[in-house]
């Protein structure tokens, strides 16, 4: 299984972009066959994926899908302390 490795900064100014954009996901959600392909190359849409769970609404059509989304979140992002700088 293929994980991404970010660091606590990386994932902060993930978010803080997140805040700064104007459009957010609202009810949107990946086909299932999408989020296929989306698998196979994790570490570039990992922050898509990031997005629409942080920016997403859930609604009993898309529930399933996000579910699936925050586990693959959940279980694929390896979250690593920040190094210190010396």
């Amino acid at each position: 299984m293929m994980t991404v490795s970010c660091s606590y900064d990386m994932l902060e100014d993930i978010y803080n972009t997140f805040d700064a954009m104007d459009y957010k996901a609202g009810e949107y959600t990946p086909a299932e066959e999408d989020l296929k392909l989306i698998l196979e190359n994790l570490a570039e849409y990992l922050p898509f994926l990031l997005w629409i769970d942080e920016t997403g609404i859930e609604t009993e059509e898309n529930a399933e899908i996000r579910h699936s989304i925050r586990e693959i979140i959940k279980t694929r992002l390896n979250l690593f302390e920040n190094e210190v700088e010396k």
